[in-house]
């Protein structure tokens, strides 16, 4: 059947509200409307889906079970059922994708387990399924999903409080040979060996090829104390190397790699198409850095992918000089290796010269926090500005700066920390999903190709980072406070699997947020590429118009998602 993209959504239509710790943060504003309703007549062959609801073997008319978007937090003491009792998910070939069902109870259950059947097609070709728990964390007063666990033996059961609810991910792989078209399943509700509800599943497989080498970069800190923490040393087991691996399934790239760049071991990860960057260590030892860098000379492809971190986040004249002291010897020992200082502050170095220009002799991977891209016409409380007043007169704004500089050959990259908070996006987890995952449509929308993030395991702080997310916050150890009490998730996307029966990494919400995001960026420039980065903007002007203006409209978002899919696919075809 036949439909255009911009009637899709009749029934995602249905969840628009659904979610806990909706923001009240900025709305697109009524002057932005008319671009942010932009639709296309496009017609796109759709799957006919139902929401009729199938009564299971041994239905128990006690539960409820529902769907909500991916990228809906649901708080499990405020189950608000969105109605969708199917749910299609939109992927590409070579793409993980996840959908979401709730199920909640009028009376306590315990002994639940959830199944899905693989996804099938008219021919009988086949999409994998995965269960996997999510796991809530306090924040606050309210409860927010956050750590990822397969159902395993020891996750495969879990309880329902009376009134309460608990939300899965099925989780949907396709390799790049699986066929385009629609797929169906069914996910089941198990109370021991009774099935007690059944809902049905589909998926839509665009004919779009996710490529194996992505354009944009993602790089985390990932500190091997704090695995070591919750993991034993010496049972034979390298769960660095394990972690490291974990990571690469959602396109991030810890700083460093497994291995030593002089050890052989490490050769197969360089050339791993996966892998697009990896740190050198700023080291004291001359030879060392010299050793690095010849063996990397001897690989033009290894060569691109390394660089250095040797400053962070220089706010001072002293420490600008510092900086380019590090530059400098980077440059005589290693010349041609790559060179990144993240930063948010723009001191005046001298009166000719602000620290962006002092800076831009020296690096070549700009990393400005997100915040830096405010323009003085972004109207929000709360709003950041990178320059002082009279630097707004001198310098243009600092989004055409790093243009200039990407045009130059330098590459930019941004972050996000425990700051900014809204009106900003970042990776909190008591920010929403739609939220966490906007940031890389907003990356697109501000020409950037990099996002660093400090760590994905900064666990130091909390006894048990299953139970407590305030990692910048009190340390258990000293009841000292360091940034904030009232941060969730700074500097944790992972989770140590160990405290739950996984014999390494468990993931997060927000880790699935960063891979969906990834991915969708990818289809922007794939998108760019074939039709203009006219057709880009206009997709992301429906969900964000600055760096302080975005939407919370959950529909509206999964509508820009399938129509960016939609028009991908039609681009591709043409371009046959």
């Amino acid at each position: 059947m036949k439909k255009t993209v911009s009637v899709l959504i009749a029934l995602l239509m249905l969840s628009g509200a659904v979610g806990c710790g909706q923001s009240d943060g900025p709305q697109i504003t009524d002057d932005t409307e008319s671009t942010a309703q932009i639709t296309t007549e496009e017609e796109t062959e759709m799957p006919e889906v139902t929401n009729e609801i199938i009564e299971a073997p041994d239905e128990d008319t006690g539960l409820s079970v529902w769907y909500a978007h991916s990228f809906t937090k649901t708080d499990p003491e405020k189950p608000e059922d969105t109605g969708l009792r199917s749910y299609t998910v939109y992927m590409t070939k070579g793409e993980v994708e996840n959908a979401q069902i709730v199920i909640s109870s009028q009376d306590e259950k315990s002994g639940l387990s959830v199944t899905c059947t693989p996804l099938k097609n008219k021919n009988g070709d086949e999409i994998g399924t995965q269960i996997y728990r999510q796991y809530y964390i306090k924040c606050g007063k309210t409860y927010y999903p956050d750590p990822v666990a397969p159902m395993n033996d020891t996750t495969r059961l879990f309880d329902v409080a009376a009134g309460g609810s608990q939300a899965m991910f099925v989780q949907l792989k396709t390799t790049a040979d699986t066929p385009a078209g629609d797929y169906e399943g069914v996910v089941s509700v198990h109370d021991g060996e009774r099935t007690v509800k059944q809902v049905r599943i589909f998926a839509h497989v665009w004919d779009i090829v996710m490529p194996e080498v992505l354009s944009g970069a993602a790089v985390s800190g990932m500190g091997s104390g704090d695995i070591y923490r919750f993991h034993d040393r010496n049972n034979g087991t390298d769960y660095y190397k394990e972690y490291y691996d974990f990571l690469l399934d959602y396109h991030v790239n810890a700083y460093e790699l497994p291995y030593d760049v002089l050890d052989e071991r490490a050769d197969a990860y360089m050339s791993d198409p996966r892998v697009k960057f990896f740190r050198l260590p700023y080291i004291g030892d001359d030879s060392k850095m010299v050793a690095w860098y010849n063996k990397l000379k001897t690989n033009e492809e290894w060569f691109k992918k390394a660089y250095f971190y040797p400053f962070d986040e220089p706010g001072s004249v002293d420490a600008l000089n510092q900086m380019a002291g590090y530059c400098m010897r980077i440059r005589n020992l290693c010349p041609g290796i790559k060179i990144v200082v993240p930063f948010f502050q723009d001191v005046q170095y001298n009166k000719e010269k602000d620290q962006v220009a002092f800076m831009s002799e020296f690096i070549d991977i700009w990393c400005p926090k997100s915040f830096c891209f405010t323009k003085t016409t972004d109207r929000a409380q709360g709003r950041k500005m990178l320059y002082n007043t009279l630097q707004k007169k001198n310098y243009a704004e600092f989004g055409e700066r790093m243009q200039a500089e990407v045009e130059g050959g330098d590459e930019l990259w941004w972050y996000v920390c425990w700051e900014p908070g809204l009106p900003y996006l970042n990776m909190y987890v008591d920010m929403t999903g739609m939220q966490n995952k906007l940031l890389f449509w907003q990356q697109k929308q501000y020409n950037v190709s990099g996002f660093l993030y400090w760590s994905c395991t900064f666990w130091e702080r909390v006894e048990n980072p299953w139970t407590n997310m305030a990692t910048v916050g009190k340390d258990y150890r000293t009841g000292q406070t360091w940034l904030s009490e009232k941060v969730f998730g700074d500097g944790s996307l992972l989770y140590p699997g160990s405290v739950n029966g996984v014999d390494g990494a468990c993931g997060s919400f927000r880790l699935e947020m960063i891979r969906d995001g990834i991915e969708e960026y990818e289809m922007m420039t794939m998108l760019e590429q074939l039709a203009g980065r006219d057709k880009v903007d206009q997709i992301i002007n429906t969900v964000s118009t600055s760096i302080v203006q975005f939407s919370d409209d959950e529909a509206a978002f999964a509508e820009a998602k399938i129509r960016l899919g939609s028009e991908l696919e039609a681009a591709l075809a043409a371009a046959k």
